[in-house]
């Protein structure tokens, strides 16, 4: 699925393969429905050179996948740190990126994941105040931490709303956006989603007007020129009358 897949290409470079590996693995309807298509027959050899039969066809998938999942569990759970999150590169350096990029990845791959050490790594990030040290650190810590099935030590919803006031008011200058205003809108929609704080009108009018601003001719948005990265932050990132994004 071409949106599905936009979502994955837009994550970063090293955890495409994970990530295109839980797609694969969670998207196993269609590969059937694929290999259906490529052949009607029910036994035998092949009807004609290439084309075999679909149990055939679906047992060699059915293999290829389960191996997928396996190496890409393994291969995310080896990044594991003893402190606690998890480093790309297999020291004991956890960043917020490689460990919600693993746990989001281990839940496509629906590969069950406790660690109470991760948990304290993720919570320790937090300031006293309840803040970040950035919007981008406050999404990648609690997004993993839902995804841990855990929360924040204090309340981070102070600090998410003086974000919310920074971002709208840049929206009423779209003339001094930069690149990462998709990105960041994305990631805002995403924590108060997660949060369960919901858009003033004022504030969702605001920021669908700035995303409509750079909506281009052939569909795409970005600042510029239209981009699939950009596009797809933009296109999932519209807030809803509830203040979750679409």
């Amino acid at each position: 699925r071409s949106d599905r897949l936009a979502g994955i290409t837009g994550t970063g470079g090293r955890d495409h393969v994970e990530r295109v590996a839980a797609f694969a693995w969670n998207h196993w309807p269609d590969v059937v429905e694929y290999a259906d298509k490529e052949s009607s027959n029910s036994c035998g050899p092949p009807a004609k050179p290439g084309v075999y039969p679909r149990e055939i066809i679906r047992e060699s998938m059915a293999i290829d996948l389960l191996r997928i999942k396996r190496d890409a569990a393994r291969y995310i759970l080896e990044r594991a740190c003893p402190s606690g999150g998890f480093c790309f590169y297999r020291l004991d350096e956890p960043s917020p990126q490689d460990t919600y990029f693993a746990l989001a990845t281990l839940d496509l791959l629906q590969v069950p994941y406790g660690s109470a050490s991760t948990i304290r790594y993720l919570q320790a990030l937090q300031q006293p105040d309840g803040s970040y040290a950035s919007m981008v650190q406050a999404f990648f810590v609690l997004s993993s931490l839902r995804l841990a099935g855990s929360r924040p030590l204090a309340d981070p919803r102070a600090g998410v709303a003086v974000v919310t006031t920074q971002l709208v008011d840049l929206a009423h200058r779209p003339v001094d956006a930069s690149a990462s205003f998709f990105q960041a809108l994305y990631q805002l929609a995403t924590l108060r989603a997660i949060l369960g704080l919901e858009w003033q009108d004022a504030q969702r009018t605001v920021l669908l007007e700035a995303i409509q601003a750079f909506r281009w001719q052939n569909g795409g948005f970005g600042i510029g020129s239209g981009t699939l990265t950009d596009t797809y932050w933009g296109t999932n990132c519209e807030p809803d009358e509830h203040g979750s994004p679409r």
